[in-house]
């Protein structure tokens, strides 16, 4: 089976893998400001992380699992907790392992409650900002528009 194994700083953070898996990832996050020239943006979604010059860290490793017929799947998270600033070192390495190798996950969510009310409302907003931000280029006929 197919594992992610993670190291923070050398030590072992996970092994990310479970026998039942469709997706499984591993995604390092910085927003914030980042940049000395970086200017908070229009957007309500990541203006407010900017505020005060904050930076957010975030490391996910994650899955999704694929049971098939009335089984129910859900998201599974590994590593949660990892705190990461400038000079940490994240390694991945992809592992071919035996399904008793795997760390059991850090927390698991239903499939259909996997997305909260507050994530759903910034995709929303994400969504709306870049439909008004291309529908010039892709519907001319409503010239250009703002939000």
């Amino acid at each position: 089976m197919i594992a992610i194994e993670t190291r923070l700083n050398r030590r072992l953070l996970c092994v990310a893998g479970a026998s039942d898996l469709s997706l499984l990832h591993a995604t390092l996050t910085v927003r914030g400001k980042i940049g000395p020239k970086t200017v908070p943006p229009e957007s309500r979604v990541l203006g407010a992380v900017m505020d005060a010059g904050r930076v957010d860290w975030s490391l996910e490793i994650a899955g999704l699992t694929a049971r098939g017929g009335t089984m129910h799947d859900e998201y599974l998270r590994w590593g949660n907790g990892a705190r990461i600033d400038v000079g940490d070192a994240v390694r991945l390495r992809i592992v071919d392992i035996e399904p008793d190798e795997a760390d059991r996950p850090d927390g698991a969510s239903p499939l259909a409650a996997s997305i909260d009310g507050e994530s759903e409302k910034r995709l929303y907003e994400a969504a709306k900002e870049a439909y008004f931000r291309l529908r010039a280029t892709y519907e001319p006929e409503f010239g250009q528009a703002t939000v």
